[in-house]
């Protein structure tokens, strides 16, 4: 049995979204296609600067500074969201076991059979833990209080099929 324990705090949410962003199944082909389209739009703001359409070349520049600002306005979008949340700044205890998952915290209680799991990715600082589409559960390695890394990663391993480590 291993057990990990940690503060579900809007660091610790943000962490764990570009945990998954990371794992998805683009891998990193999202931040080419974002490099591709800031490249495509300074082409066509210096297209439009050169053939004086400056009112259009004032919207492309709109939209580039948009695709600039996105990933600060998400950030800041979905921690204002969560600290609407009960969960916000809860202790959580989730512990790995032969069963499966047990997961509490001061306002509430989980548990999952590994049957649940439908994935696990093992990262350098930490599992995760897929339940099926958005649904899914860091665990840093840096939270482990009861057993090893090593018992952990050899709990997933035996009962997620899908396991693969990075």
């Amino acid at each position: 049995m291993t057990v990990f324990e940690f503060t579900f705090t809007e660091k610790f949410l943000i962490d764990c979204l570009k945990r998954i962003r990371r794992c998805s199944r683009f891998g990193g082909y999202g931040t080419i296609r974002l490099v591709l389209l800031a490249l495509c739009l300074i082409g066509l703001i210096t297209i439009t600067l050169v053939t004086e359409e400056y009112i259009d070349a004032g919207v492309v520049s709109a939209c580039f500074c948009l695709l600039l600002f996105v990933p600060r306005m998400n950030r800041w979008r979905i921690t204002r969201r969560f600290r609407k949340s009960p969960y916000h700044n809860d202790r959580i205890r989730l512990t790995l076991s032969t069963e499966g998952l047990t997961a509490k915290g001061a306002k509430s209680e989980s548990r999952w059979d590994w049957a649940a799991v439908t994935a696990a990715r093992r990262l350098d600082d930490g599992f995760l833990l897929f339940q099926g589409p958005g649904v899914f559960n860091w665990l840093p390695t840096s939270a482990l209080v009861v057993g090893s890394v090593e018992e952990a990663d050899g709990l997933i391993q035996a009962n997620v099929v899908d396991y693969k480590p990075s």
